[in-house]
């Protein structure tokens, strides 16, 4: 049992060498046969283990969460909390559905994280004892799970929310994680039910509109290997946030009282008192709210724009207050006001995504 939750820790390792595991049911009962939905971001990456109740809902009994540098061999750190899941609590995991960054492939078997592992079905079938391993993008199971999110955990930053809600307007899901994702959600009025679209707009090329921005581009060229082209997931993100600081420390122009070694973009956003963290953040949302405008105008989601990830969950009292200005076109308020925008605070919305596309899968199959 020591040995077993030693293995856990080390491979699954969280907070200083400890396992974040957060349950949602006490007691936890024990012996059930779960089901597996997980998150893997660019940063942080979460697994939630989901019992299926009578009506055929996902209800959450725990949740683990880690780094998603610190996870090594993916099929390891499987094999090893599936393990864990047994020996503590009796509870076998037969199917999974794992939602990762980028482009997955069509046939939902592959991902490669950001270079960090590599994901496969053929994989985890062969060395763990999962039966479905089902791989898809990381914003495309978003689109499930939004409908599973407590409404206290979801605020309004713009537009007009209307009387009469039509369910059945176009919705669309933009991230502001370690990068930027997208999807789009549409209503299959034959089979009554929602079916969502991944996208990648992130990788929309990004246009400088003025001298710092140009100074900016030119940045990222030269200090990040971006030869030609500087797309909107290298600026609009977290990633962006460490982009933007870099540059505007080389710059000189604004006090650095914090002096940061580690350009972390959560400890950016949280020293407004510091300047050149100031100016880092206040780039970070004219450039946010630009992407998000241009990418409404492309779909026009009157259903409502939904921001997740991990940047806008973690400050979403700063996006409340950022966000909107940033976003606003006064050319175009009138027709941007009709498209409602909120902001997911729950980290969970993706593996409660991953669990709902995962049952919905199986019910189809089966």
């Amino acid at each position: 049992m020591y040995l077993l939750l030693f293995l856990l820790i080390s491979t699954f390792s969280l907070q200083a060498n400890k396992p974040k595991v957060k349950t949602y049911v006490e007691p936890l009962p024990k012996n059930l046969k779960c089901f597996l939905g997980a998150d893997i971001g660019g940063t942080k990456s979460n697994v939630g283990i989901f019992e299926v109740t009578d009506n055929n809902k996902a209800k959450l009994l725990i949740s683990f969460h880690e780094k998603t540098k610190n996870i090594g061999d993916f099929n390891e750190t499987m094999n090893e909390l599936l393990q864990y899941l047994y020996d503590t609590y009796g509870i076998t995991v037969d199917h999974a559905c794992i939602a990762a960054p980028g482009v997955a492939t069509k046939n939902r078997d592959y991902s490669s994280v950001h270079g960090l592992f590599d994901i496969k079905t053929s994989e985890l079938l062969e060395k763990t004892p999962l039966k479905t391993a089902i791989i898809v993008n990381d914003l495309f199971v978003v689109g499930h799970g939004l409908d599973s999110v407590d409404p206290d955990n979801i605020i309004h930053l713009y537009g007009d929310i209307p009387e009469e809600k039509n369910t059945h307007d176009l919705r669309a899901i933009i991230s502001a994680g370690s990068g930027i994702g997208s999807s789009t959600i549409t209503w299959d009025s034959e089979n009554k039910k929602y079916i969502t679209h991944a996208g990648e707009a992130g990788l929309l090329d990004f246009a400088p509109t003025n001298q710092l921005e140009q100074q900016f581009f030119t940045h990222i060229k030269n200090f990040y290997g971006r030869r030609n082209t500087t797309y909107w997931a290298n600026v609009a993100s977290g990633s962006g946030i460490t982009r933007i600081y870099s540059m505007l420390k080389l710059m000189g122009k604004y006090q650095d009282s914090l002096n940061l070694n580690d350009h972390n973009p959560d400890i950016i956003l949280k020293h407004p008192e510091d300047e050149l963290c100031k100016a880092t953040s206040n780039l970070f949302f004219k450039f946010f709210g630009r992407f998000a405008r241009n990418y409404i105008w492309s779909v026009l989601p009157y259903g409502g724009l939904y921001i997740t990830g991990g940047v806008a969950a973690n400050h979403s009292e700063l996006f409340a207050t950022q966000f909107a200005h940033n976003y606003n076109d006064p050319g175009f308020q009138k027709e941007l006001r009709q498209i409602p925008v909120y902001l997911i605070k729950d980290p969970n919305v993706g593996i409660y995504g991953a669990v709902n596309y995962l049952l919905q899968e199986l019910k189809e199959t089966n």
